[in-house]
């Protein structure tokens, strides 16, 4: 990416994720940038595509943070719920201080889940996931790998927005928890849990 590009996406990314990508105009991007707005066309054919542009960056930087925080060795669900963490996170480090309202918040989710690349890469994560935990005996075998990938992921696209313009990290990770735990042990109370209560219920003699 030559010096001009990155100059465009960078005023591009401070605007879109203060305002969101309806919000903002090639006029402002071109006012953030200190260029004209024809400018911005010798780079990118319309707005779409230097959001797109902005996403895949986002994205790329979103994975790297991941391969350097996750902890492998973590057992499901938490490392799931660890990485959700960690990408939040890092998103609210990249937004800063910006008041980013629900609304914003989104709206730059689904667009950005719109983007058929990444999309495809989160769904393929979540197969490995699936079949994992499948294999593993935590999930039960007989629900299909692909289904369940893909409502596991609009449960995260419906919930994400509200998580980010939280203000209180506590609040994020304890509905985090809470909600991924709610799928994965569904509203049965895990195995172990429920051994526990059983024990602790029984008379003693």
């Amino acid at each position: 990416m030559i010096v001009m590009e990155k100059k465009i996406q960078a005023a591009a990314e401070k605007l879109f994720l203060h305002y969101g990508f309806r919000k903002t105009s090639v006029e402002q991007i071109a006012r953030e940038a200190g260029i004209g707005k024809g400018t911005i066309y010798n780079y990118f054919r319309n707005k779409e595509e230097l959001f797109e542009s902005c996403s895949r960056h986002w994205h790329n930087l979103v994975n790297e943070y991941l391969n350097k925080h996750c902890e492998d060795s973590l057992e499901q669900p938490a490392r799931w719920i660890q990485k959700v963490e960690l990408r939040l996170q890092f998103i609210r480090n990249l937004i800063g201080t910006s008041l980013v309202t629900e609304s914003v918040m989104k709206e730059l989710v689904e667009a950005t889940f719109l983007l058929s690349d990444h999309e495809e890469e989160l769904l393929e994560e979540t197969l490995l996931l699936v079949d994992e935990s499948q294999k593993r005996g935590v999930i039960r075998p007989e629900l299909e790998k692909l289904k369940t990938a893909k409502l596991l992921l609009q449960m995260e696209r419906l919930w994400v927005p509200r998580w980010l313009s939280l203000t209180d990290w506590e609040t994020v990770c304890e509905e985090v928890k809470q909600l991924h735990e709610l799928i994965w042990y569904g509203l049965h109370l895990p195995e172990q849990s429920s051994a526990v209560n059983k024990r602790d219920e029984t008379p003693a003699f």
